[in-house]
């Protein structure tokens, strides 16, 4: 059970103060440059392994956008890969899906928990980007596992879930950080790998005489099979570098 905050706005207004003070990994403009503040911000302030922002739509997950760093990007890539975990879930309930202890959830998401378990992570907190109807995405938090999630990291999570939400929509983000922007366009280098993702999924299909989402399905099962990321393997099958048609799965 989340309790809520009797005095909201104080961890909004140190979530805004930490993010305009962040130091990522790599520094970017933009948007995307805001959404690493935050990743960043919130891994030290909730004392998290990590932290990465994925994006979402009506068609699903469109990839990681933003994270603490490049193993928090990794973490944050199996949820693609596998199609399945806590931030998938959160983006279906509009609230925030809280997994203190991994290894007890391993049925829930079979795929991801392994990975992520053998990558040294026992606790994901996933938060949506919500505001009114719309949905953006979900800021997800990793660590090793936790006997329980308190009230005191639910609050500052969401306030930081709200500053990602805000830098996505355009309006008020932080102080020190600029504040026009172009939105989702800004994004579009961040995610334009998945274009080669589409090119590999159309290419699988054709090899293996199967439906779109079918060449999804495999390409996503023989990437956990391999155990490489979901947009290396689509690298490989544009390169031609691997065969479909060798595939045992």
């Amino acid at each position: 059970m989340i309790v809520v905050n009797r005095r909201p706005r104080e961890p909004y207004e140190r979530a805004r103060t930490l993010v305009g003070t962040a130091a990522p990994e790599v520094t970017r403009d933009g948007i995307a440059g805001v959404l690493d503040r935050v990743c960043t911000a919130a891994t030290g302030e909730v004392q998290l392994f990590g932290a990465a922002v994925h994006l979402m739509s009506a068609a699903g997950h469109e990839g990681v956008a933003a994270g603490s760093g490049r193993q928090a990007l990794e973490w944050g890539e199996v949820a693609f890969t596998a199609g399945e975990g806590p931030c998938l879930d959160a983006w279906r309930t509009r609230g925030p899906v809280l997994v203190p202890d991994l290894a007890v959830q391993q049925e829930r998401w079979p795929g991801y928990s392994s990975t992520l378990l053998g990558r040294g992570v026992g606790c994901v907190l996933a938060f949506p980007l919500s505001i009114g109807t719309v949905d953006l995405g979900v800021l997800e938090g990793y660590d090793g596992p936790r006997g329980a999630v308190d009230t005191g990291t639910t609050g500052m999570m969401t306030a930081f879930a709200r500053v990602a939400t805000e830098a996505l929509l355009e309006g008020p983000v932080t102080d020190g950080v600029a504040k026009n922007g172009t939105g989702a366009s800004q994004l579009s280098a961040a995610l334009e790998h998945r274009i080669e993702i589409h090119q590999a999924q159309g290419m699988v299909m054709v090899s293996l005489g199967v439906t779109l989402p079918e060449a999804l399905v495999r390409m996503r099962a023989h990437a956990f099979a391999v155990d490489v990321p979901l947009l290396v393997l689509a690298q490989e099958v544009v390169t031609r570098k691997t065969d479909p048609r060798e595939w045992t799965i």
